[in-house]
């Protein structure tokens, strides 16, 4: 039966693809640094460039998800109770109404179809 660090070893000797170097690149340094983060990307267990968009969904949210409550704890530790609930209570609102504002604003414009074409239509 193989090791842990047997399977790490066989993992890293894995053939690496290589790709074609875009022409719109301005120096071989800029290229060779693509290749190597190509490179580095592929020796992941998690392949960033290749997965499917829910794996990518679900990633994202499990990030977003352990960022939160990682900064609710520090920061109800440095207001204390009464101050931080007050504050996230705030927070709540401000999203909500953001979030409200956002939406209102995409169902009369229906040619918004994600969020790089509300940022140009809003000129930010």
């Amino acid at each position: 039966m193989a090791s842990q660090a047997d399977y790490s070893q066989e993992k890293k000797q894995e053939p690496i693809e290589t790709y074609a170097v875009g022409d719109g690149l301005e120096s071989d340094t800029d290229a060779s640094l693509i290749v190597a983060l190509v490179a580095e990307d592929h020796q992941h267990d998690i392949k960033l460039r290749t997965m499917s968009w829910q794996k990518a969904a679900w990633l994202l949210a499990g990030d977003q998800v352990c960022l939160a409550i990682m900064a609710q704890t520090w920061s109800l530790s440095v207001l204390g109770w009464v101050p931080g609930i007050i504050t996230m209570i705030g927070a709540g609102i401000l999203f909500w109404v953001t979030s409200m504002t956002m939406h209102k604003y995409i169902m009369k414009n229906p040619q918004i179809k994600d969020i790089c074409k509300l940022s140009r239509i809003l000129n930010l």
